[in-house]
């Protein structure tokens, strides 16, 4: 790749360049670099994006401002609708600490873990169980927050049994 710079600086009385002055520069490294970057950057979108667990990027004010497939799936929101929107609204049923002092124990911990109800937009409120991260990147401030509904309830009302497999991987009572 070669970049092409240059600049007429007189014309004779036709409009026809006279005199100019340019330089080529040899961008081929530059390019490569973008390409790789891009290339990179695409697979790591594609990561999150198709991950098992809702992952959610919110501001230190808690507003959201990235979401994963998995994260609208949950919600029931559209990307566009959750992009923007205070993701204390999107939670039922929890003693909601107010953020400043969240967001403190955040910074100090480093990472925290809770499990709340999340509020879907047309489903029943589920339980979810969210690990959330403390970033900062180009000098502002983040959590990165991965859900999944948490199975608690079930494993807690599961009563325990035990089966016997025969040597034809058949299970009995």
């Amino acid at each position: 790749w070669i970049k092409d710079i240059g600049k007429v600086f007189e014309r004779d009385e036709n409009g026809r360049p006279v005199r100019a002055v340019g330089i080529h520069l040899d961008i081929d490294k530059t390019k490569r670099m973008n390409n790789i970057l891009k290339e990179s950057e695409s697979k790591f979108r594609k990561y999150i994006n198709n991950a098992p667990v809702g992952i959610f990027v919110i501001d230190d004010k808690g507003n959201i401002n990235e979401i994963n497939k998995q994260a609208v799936k949950m919600t029931g929101y559209d990307k566009e609708e959750l992009i923007g929107f205070e993701s204390k609204k999107i939670i039922k049923n929890v003693d909601y600490i107010d953020r400043k002092t969240y967001w403190q124990d955040i910074k100090n911990s480093g990472s925290i873990k809770y499990e709340i109800r999340f509020k879907p937009k047309n489903k029943e409120a589920f339980p979810a169980e969210v690990n959330s991260q403390y970033f900062k990147y180009d000098d502002q401030e983040y959590e990165f927050s991965f859900a999944q509904e948490a199975f608690t309830q079930f494993f807690k009302s599961a009563k325990p049994c035990s089966v016997r497999i025969d040597s034809g991987w058949n299970c009995t009572p």
